[in-house]
């Protein structure tokens, strides 16, 4: 469902005034959102979006601490070996 365009809102504004008077119709077209209800985010849409959003960064985050792990233990084991090998030589 669409919310009403510019010239459907002026008219439900004067048809407000000629009702309740000017500063009631300010104050009731003032809580009306500009948009339409389906793009209104609740506070349970923007919690999940945040949890949602949390979830992907900590499993980038160790993916990440993963892989840094894997290449720093790869360095030290062939920097050791590069070491140990002529050593025993």
């Amino acid at each position: 469902m669409m919310g009403p365009n510019e010239s459907q809102r002026l008219a439900l504004m004067h048809r407000l005034v000629d009702v309740l008077g000017e500063q009631e119709a300010a104050t009731l077209m003032d809580s009306l959102p500009p948009y339409d209800w389906p793009e209104v985010a609740t506070k349970s849409d923007v919690a999940r979006a945040v949890e949602t959003l949390r979830s992907e960064v900590a499993l980038m985050l160790a993916r990440q601490t993963r892989t840094l792990v894997l290449v720093v233990v790869g360095f030290a084991v062939s920097l050791w070996l590069g070491l140990l090998v002529p050593a025993l030589a």
